[in-house]
């Protein structure tokens, strides 16, 4: 179901790989591999990206076609767990997103496919492909409700929105415009980086906002006066960080390879149940084909 033909993945993966030195010559055994991805001899394809995966375990490029071979064998259990991997190191990968969308509609988890999906069209907005996935797992949920599997514990994050109470005063201030707002926005920066007030992570956008909406200066001043919850009065800092007004240091948020071990293991489990949920009930699963035209309109993209 993932129509990356030969050509595209050419123009990406393939062209993006880098192998470290090594005894063995990575780059020669992936270009050995890539001539039996591109013969559809995909098994003899995923025994090289194995070992190359030996050598370099961490390698995306080789994560990336490991995972589009099993999700051309149909074994979207596997390639689910390659995508995931390679998002763990590369959150905005279009084919790893992609690749995330289908492998959980082909498992009639309907609700994750789309939330990938979303997730890979804030990258690439004009995939006709993307889109006509989303649009063909949004008709099928339409038709055929189901129960979502339920994640582990610890998979996702969350991210407390409790503000200390000594925080009011300050948003009350500003609100009425006692203190200036780079001042606000210097004191809320403090409370991020320090960790005293915890916001779940959104991603900045490309064009940057100069001037605090008057809103999020009334958001502060009703959340002052308890008229609103932490969790609106956060919704405006989450705000002013996507569009720019508040640059926050990302470094202290990389994982350690535990935390990362850890969280892959999680995922391996979320998978299984979801197979296990399949065998126990009666789970629709629709698989779409995409027409001639479209794959012709993805090759273009």
């Amino acid at each position: 179901m993932i129509l990356l033909s030969s050509s595209i993945l050419t123009e990406t993966v393939f062209a993006e790989t880098v192998f470290a030195e090594t005894e063995k010559d990575p780059e020669l055994m992936f270009n050995q591999a890539k001539k039996y991805f591109v013969n559809g001899e995909y098994k003899q394809a995923i025994t090289i990206y194995d070992d190359i995966l030996e050598i370099t375990p961490n390698n995306i490029s080789t994560l990336k076609m490991k995972g589009i071979a099993q999700s051309n064998l149909s074994d979207h259990g596997k390639s689910l767990k390659q995508f995931f991997k390679v998002l763990q190191h590369r959150s905005n990968d279009v084919i790893s997103l992609t690749g995330m969308g289908v492998g959980f509609g082909y498992l009639g988890e309907y609700q994750e496919a789309i939330k990938y999906f979303d997730k890979a069209l804030k990258e690439k907005p004009n995939s006709i492909v993307i889109k006509n996935y989303k649009e063909f797992v949004e008709k099928v949920i339409k038709k055929y409700p189901y129960t979502p599997t339920e994640k582990p514990n610890g998979l996702e994050k969350v991210y407390p929105t409790t503000i200390p109470e000594w925080v009011k005063p300050i948003a009350k201030w500003w609100s009425e415009g006692n203190i200036k707002d780079s001042e606000f926005v210097l004191a809320l920066l403090y409370l991020i980086e320090n960790k005293i007030i915890q916001i779940p992570p959104v991603e900045t956008q490309s064009i940057s906002e100069d001037k605090i909406p008057e809103w999020i200066k009334n958001n502060a001043g009703w959340w002052a006066d308890d008229q609103i919850d932490d969790k609106s009065f956060v919704s405006g800092i989450q705000y002013m960080i996507e569009n720019g007004l508040i640059t926050i240091n990302l470094q202290d948020t990389i994982q350690s390879q535990e935390e990362l071990d850890h969280e892959f293991y999680l995922f391996g489990k979320y998978v299984r149940d979801i197979s296990n949920n399949i065998s126990k009930e009666k789970r629709y699963i629709e698989y779409p084909n995409p027409s001639q035209d479209v794959i012709k309109k993805f090759l273009r993209d």
